[in-house]
């Protein structure tokens, strides 16, 4: 995240009282999970996300990390951390992902927020069972 977009954010989220806690979880770093892979699906424990608001997965097979979260609705958003408009690597947060080399931002559910990039993130499907999440 620029400088610019920082400050913008620290300055709305102080005033509702969010600030601490976003900034505790960017310094505590990323969460990266174990997983397997088995046909064409990603298994991951559904506890691997209670501790985190999200958590990162890193396939062989894939360009960039997986980033996977549970959203409010209770459903899961599992995308791939590939900007479209360059194809960098974006960086995951809790609601937003930015492209640090040209400044694109997506939702946690890859929609586009801001240009350049014009497509959403590539998303998968996201199957739960009792007690693991598969990853289409």
């Amino acid at each position: 995240m620029d400088r610019k977009h920082f400050l913008k954010n620290c300055a709305g989220l102080a005033g509702a009282g969010v600030l601490f806690p976003l900034l505790w979880q960017s310094c505590k770093g990323f969460a990266y999970v174990s997983h397997t892979t088995e046909a064409d699906r990603i298994q991951v424990k559904k506890s691997d996300l209670a501790e985190h608001p999200f958590v990162l997965i890193q396939p062989a097979n894939l360009p960039a990390p997986i980033y996977l979260t549970k959203l409010e609705n209770d459903e899961y958003s599992a995308l791939l951390l590939q900007c479209t408009h360059r194809a960098c690597e974006v960086r995951p947060a809790v609601k937003e992902l930015q492209c640090p080399c040209h400044g694109s931002v997506f939702s946690n559910t890859g929609e586009v927020l801001e240009s350049p990039a014009e497509r959403p993130l590539r998303r998968f499907q996201v199957i739960e069972d009792g007690e693991y999440l598969y990853i289409k």
